[in-house]
């Protein structure tokens, strides 16, 4: 019995011995989390990172926390330069639309020194007005044109239907101002009737 024991003694140690030591290829490429994170960054990346990285693709892991050390390291410069390329775009994105808004801004301030730009408000009172001026030149036209009441009537009901008509466009054109649309399109649609 006291060979038997002995042989399963020695068995044990041996399959600890073996157990405990990286298989040769993972000892020459495999390092800790910790080295790779002292070896990628100073100061050293965080467990966690390093797992965010493995996840993404970037890290290549041999083991539980082990990562391969050629392909990780290659992973990490991949990292660095997409995440520069990204940043770069982004920045050179944002800079153009500052930039851009920058304009727009400069060339809507000119316009409007120029006289250029009229605010919607101040435009539509404009017209307004001279609607209203247009529509009391018209109703003298009748007394001027015929002294024969229904003759007068007739004329009074034209000029009445075709500002009515007027009217209608005046207020189409408006609210398309208002809601930053083309005037002209709006009007345009009752030409054709």
């Amino acid at each position: 019995m006291a060979p038997r024991k002995a042989a399963r003694v020695r068995e044990k140690k041996r399959t600890k011995k073996t157990a405990s030591k990286p298989a040769p290829a993972e000892a020459a490429t495999g390092v800790s989390a910790a080295e790779l994170g002292a070896i990628l960054a100073s100061p050293p990346l965080g467990d966690r990172w390093l797992r965010e990285l493995a996840d993404r693709g970037f890290l290549v892991k041999v083991g539980r926390a082990r990562y391969d050390l050629a392909k990780s390291v290659q992973g990490y410069l991949r990292f660095v330069r997409e995440t520069e390329v990204t940043a770069a775009v982004t920045a050179a994105t944002s800079r153009e639309a500052f930039e851009a808004e920058r304009a727009r801004k400069l060339k809507l301030e000119n316009d409007q020194r120029q006289a250029m730009l009229v605010e919607t408000p101040d435009a539509l009172a404009a017209i307004d007005h001279i609607f209203g001026q247009v529509r009391t030149a018209l109703a003298g036209l009748p007394p001027r044109i015929s002294e024969d009441v229904a003759e007068r009537r007739r004329i009074e009901n034209a000029i009445d239907a075709t500002l009515a008509d007027l009217a209608g466009r005046l207020d189409e054109a408006s609210a398309a101002l208002r809601e930053g649309r083309d005037p002209l399109a709006a009007s345009g649609e009752n030409d054709a009737g």
